[in-house]
């Protein structure tokens, strides 16, 4: 029997690379955040131990679509404290409640 591993860092790259690629229209904090936290799924049933699929609700069209949601305002709120971040790294940084939804659905979606 094979273990089953869900976390992986192949979401991580792609949202490193495409949030800084168009750091100008997508918030870049946000994208590698939602791409990321819809795996926190499979990794608490995993380390819980509980009785439910892998993939299940949250990676669901209307689970994704609800932590897109969540992430987005959740990034929204903290775009102060992600502005210190990126100037510490010194990108630019812009948080439009746009850019943010935009990034927050793209990483849950497809990164």
């Amino acid at each position: 029997m094979g273990v089953c591993v869900p976390f992986t860092p192949f979401h991580f790259g792609p949202a490193l690379f495409f949030g800084l690629i168009f750091i100008a229209f997508l918030d870049f904090p946000t994208s590698v955040v939602a791409s990321v936290i819809v795996d926190l799924e499979p990794f608490m049933v995993i380390a819980l131990g509980f009785s439910y699929p892998l993939h299940g609700f949250f990676h669901s069209l209307v689970g994704g679509t609800l932590v897109g949601f969540a992430v987005a305002l959740v990034m929204f709120k903290m775009r102060h404290f992600t502005f210190r971040i990126m100037k510490f790294f010194k990108l630019g940084y812009v948080a439009s409640w746009k850019s943010v939804l935009t990034a927050s659905f793209l990483g849950v979606y497809l990164l």
